[in-house]
């Protein structure tokens, strides 16, 4: 009868066209940006609590941005470090667009005793196939790689800086995350791709929040660590990333 009462209403309000009116419209649904600071230049990165204590910049974290800068926009390491300041505005946790997951940041999103741990990640970028060749030229290819997310910050970029903002007034922002890569083994069995590390996280890099693609799983084993990744083979969130 609540079925057939129900299928009755929407009739009537179709017909007399009240489907959109108060007080006969449906709650809003929560938007996925709802609560969240976005970064002009990066639309599927949703930047959540917790917000309030900056992030200090220490001598090892400054090296590893100034390694990106230098690299991403060739641009001298004196002029790299000129542009870090000693604090720097972070973010505990990072939601991807398009209903992408919700990545905690470990070094600053601190978890309950019994917290999911969503800290690793899924990233890619672009490796020279041929690095250790010093005379051949930069062959790239992009690479899965995986690590722990450490601090998700935003680096002010002041307008007339050389290579990276040429604009005459306006800051760019570069959204950038702090890594602590895991150097990965794969092979395949039966057709399906197992992943894993063993010992410790490397020392860390700094990379673009774009190249993150999603949250994976770990499991222990003894001193290894086998990564459950869901979206291996498959499209993703952000839409430089979808064929």
């Amino acid at each position: 009868k609540r079925v057939l009462n129900q299928a009755q209403l929407q009739i009537i309000l179709h017909k007399y066209q009240l489907i959109d009116k108060a007080p006969f419209t449906g709650q809003k649904q929560p938007e996925e940006s709802d609560g969240a600071t976005i970064v002009h230049g990066y639309p599927l990165a949703f930047l959540l609590s917790p917000h309030s204590t900056p992030l200090c910049v220490n001598q090892h974290l400054r090296q590893q941005i100034v390694r990106y800068l230098t690299t991403s926009f060739k641009i001298l390491s004196n002029a790299a470090k000129a542009l870090i300041p000693d604090e720097l505005e972070q973010w505990g946790r990072l939601c991807i667009g398009n209903r992408g997951n919700e990545i905690h940041a470990h070094g600053y999103h601190k978890l309950r005793s019994n917290g999911r741990d969503a800290a690793f990640v899924h990233y890619k970028l672009m490796v020279d196939q041929d690095a250790e060749l010093v005379l051949v030229s930069k062959r790239l290819e992009e690479e899965s790689q995986y690590g722990e997310l450490q601090h998700v910050f935003v680096l002010t970029i002041p307008p007339k800086t050389p290579k990276i903002n040429p604009a005459l007034k306006k800051n760019q922002y570069l959204l950038l995350a702090q890594i602590y890569k895991a150097l990965i083994k794969s092979n395949k069995i039966e057709d399906k791709k197992l992943i894993w590390y063993k010992g410790k996280l490397g020392t860390g890099e700094v990379v673009d929040v774009s190249t993150i693609q999603c949250a994976v799983g770990r499991i222990k084993d003894g001193n290894r660590w086998w990564i459950v990744d869901r979206s291996t083979n498959n499209t993703f969130a952000y839409p430089e990333f979808i064929d």
